[in-house]
Order: C-alpha cells, then sequence, then structure tokens
C-alpha cells in the first residue's frame, strides 16, 4: 500500500485549546507531493464522479466552467457547432496522421513496441514531407476537387490544408525521436522519459504544454485554513494572449501528471474483496470507487495540484479546471469543478456553509492508439 504523511500539529501554549479548523488542517500536508485521496477529501469537501466516456466528460466541464463567458461560448460555438475552414484542416490531419500512424505501430504499452516497428516508423518520418505518405493524401484531396482547383477559395483551402499537415508531420518527428529514445531503453526508461514523450504527443494537437519540472521556482499555491498549500504540477496546458498593456498573459487549461507505472488496477478483483476497500473517492452516484486504475496517492496529488492552479492561474477563473493523469501511455481525463465561493470557505472553514467541489473522471485511453477515437 502507497504511504503517506501526515503532518505533525500545530504547536499551542499550555492551556491553550487548539480549533477544530486547525485539528483538520493537519490532516492536509503542506504540500500536494504528500498528499493521499482518502486523507484530504473531508477536510476538502471534495465528492467524486466517473464519467465513462472522455469527450462527454469535456463538454459537460467546459460548459460548467463557462458560466456567462461570451469568449468561451463563442469558442464552443466555432468548434463544436459551426467548425472554420482552419479548424476541419486541423482534424483532417490530424486523423490521418493517427490512422497512419496506428498502420506502423499497433499496440497498447510501451514494453510491447517492438524496436523495429519503433525504427522504421522512425525512418519513414525521416523523409522529406513531399515524399512522404502525407503528400500522397494531399494528392487524394486534390482529387475530390478537380475541375474547380482554379477557383480562389478551392486554392485557400489547398494551401490550408498543405500548411497544417506540414505542421503536424514536423511534430511527429519529433514525438517518433522520443518514441525511439524510450524504446531503446526501454527496461531502464525515466519518468522524465516519459514526460517528454507525452509532451511531445500533446504538441502534436498544437496544444501548448509546458513543463513546470524546469522551473522550480514556478510553483502554485492555495490557501486551506491557516495553511498555504504548495504544490509544483509536472506539466500544464496553457492559454496564452497578449493584454492592451502588450504583455502575455497565460492561464492554465490543464493540469499534467506523469508516472511511468501505472497503478495497481483493482477492476478485475472479486467483489467482495473490494467491498473491503475503504477509499472515500466513491462516485457520489452509483457509490463504486471512482477511477479504480488510478492509484488514491496519485489521486490525492492531482487533486492538490488542480486546487493549486484553479483558485489564480485558471482560463476558467475560480470555476475550475480539467486534468491529464498520464500512466504509461494510459491517460485518464479529469475534470475539477469549483467556484470562488468554495475557495472562500478554503480561507475561512466555515462548516455553516455546505460548499464542495467536484472531481470527475473518465476512463482510461491509450494515447498510443489513437486515444479509442471515438472519444
Amino acid at each position: 500500500m502507497a504511504e503517506f504523511m501526515i503532518t505533525k500539529p500545530k504547536n499551542t501554549r499550555a492551556g491553550e485549546k487548539r480549533s477544530h479548523s486547525d485539528m483538520e488542517d493537519d490532516n492536509v500536508p503542506p504540500n500536494t507531493n504528500d498528499w493521499h485521496v482518502d486523507v484530504i477529501s473531508s477536510d476538502l469537501q471534495l465528492s467524486f464522479r466517473f464519467e465513462e466516456d472522455p469527450r462527454s466528460l469535456f463538454i459537460i466541464g467546459y460548459h460548467r466552467f463557462l458560466g456567462r463567458n461570451v469568449h468561451h461560448k463563442k469558442f464552443m460555438r466555432k468548434h463544436y457547432l459551426n467548425p472554420d475552414e482552419d479548424y476541419l484542416a486541423k482534424e483532417s490531419c490530424l486523423h490521418f496522421a493517427l490512422v497512419e500512424w496506428e498502420n506502423m505501430i499497433n499496440t497498447e504499452v510501451i514494453k510491447d513496441v517492438e524496436a523495429v516497428d519503433a525504427f522504421q516508423m522512425n525512418q519513414e518520418l525521416q523523409k522529406p514531407f513531399f515524399d512522404s505518405a502525407f503528400n500522397e493524401y494531399l494528392l487524394e484531396e486534390d482529387k475530390k476537387v478537380e475541375g474547380s482547383e482554379l477557383l480562389e477559395h478551392v486554392k485557400e483551402k489547398k494551401k490550408l490544408l498543405q500548411d497544417t499537415c506540414q505542421k503536424i508531420y514536423t511534430k511527429m518527428k519529433l514525438f517518433s525521436d522520443q518514441l525511439l529514445s524510450v524504446v531503446s531503453h526501454k527496461k531502464s526508461a525515466s519518468e522524465r522519459m516519459m514526460q517528454d514523450l507525452f509532451l511531445s504527443f500533446v504538441k502534436i494537437f498544437d496544444l501548448t504544454i509546458f513543463d513546470t519540472t524546469y522551473s522550480p521556482n514556478l510553483g502554485y499555491h492555495f490557501h486551506n485554513g491557516r495553511s498555504v498549500i504548495q504544490s509544483e504540477p509536472d506539466a500544464v496546458i496553457l492559454s496564452n494572449k497578449l493584454t492592451p498593456e502588450m504583455e502575455i498573459e497565460s492561464k492554465v487549461i490543464a493540469v499534467v501528471k506523469v508516472r511511468k507505472n501505472y497503478s495497481e488496477d483493482r477492476r478485475d478483483e472479486p467483489p467482495d474483496k473490494k467491498t473491503k476497500l475503504r477509499s472515500v473517492a466513491r462516485d457520489k452516484m452509483t457509490g463504486n470507487i471512482a477511477a479504480e486504475h488510478v492509484d488514491p496517492l496519485l489521486k490525492g496529488q492531482h487533486i492538490g495540484e488542480m486546487l493549486a492552479v484553479a483558485e489564480s492561474t485558471s482560463v476558467f477563473g475560480q470555476n475550475g479546471i480539467f486534468g491529464f493523469i498520464v500512466q504509461g501511455t494510459k491517460v485518464t481525463l479529469v475534470s475539477l469543478e469549483t467556484k470562488k465561493e468554495y475557495f472562500e470557505y478554503l480561507k475561512t472553514k466555515d462548516k455553516t456553509k455546505l460548499l464542495e467541489a467536484e472531481v470527475t473522471y473518465s476512463k482510461e485511453c491509450n494515447f498510443y492508439q489513437r486515444m479509442d477515437e471515438k472519444s
């Protein structure tokens, strides 16, 4: 069983009684690296859900986070109701890229990847773009518009598709380089190597991801009673924009936690053995443990990191944040739903206010296999 740390009681003067909130704070270590979900859940008033489909988790979470934010509602309409040409080109190229990827290597876990397959994939991606399978894909797409290729809007669409595919091809090459390194050190691959592999994967999708472990002074924090909780996520996915003052404002979309090994999976255990587990991280609707494939220590650490980011740096304000838990090549999507009043509760610990944060977990998907394409 994973070990976790309980902080020592705060010092009190002789004869001085400690408040109930002070004693509760003792159960919450000052650094989220020491958090265990079963220890911190009651004090932080957390509830849990399990959502099988990652796509549903994202859409539900996004709508709940939006509130009355007009900018984000426009984003949803653009990408889900009436996507523009830029989005459609990206979607088309990514779909082709992931199908091509699966044709080259089709396995579920990194330890099963054959060195020869990883090497051949890397060699294929070394080719100049116009000698690659991507160019063949573009030629097939051109056939669909034969006879109208001189029209201005058709020429613009073809150029957009080519430019988009070239960008994705370059990023796939970087991912392949990292994969080759991991496979060549399969028996001794470090957590850092697995983290770099996931970072290179995320960049294929044109997302900005920042490895915070290279900046040890860049941490996040939030208040819990009289304590200030410190947290240093493995990585964060960012949204950047230029302010009217001509400064770059970075907000976090998702908090990433990476482990090279998989948690002990209890889903195949007999029901009578499962009932003996005392985890409080249970789906509030079904009573089942939410996301049995994620270790409770890992859950606790990641929740702490999401809370620390959500209080001050989330792109959704204090309404919540998304997260990814990466175990090997398997990814779990997470959402943390909060609000301003919840963070005020954490500071005051006023138990007369029934405020809670809701954590939702998806099933795990293998980013090595098209992320369960339908999801």
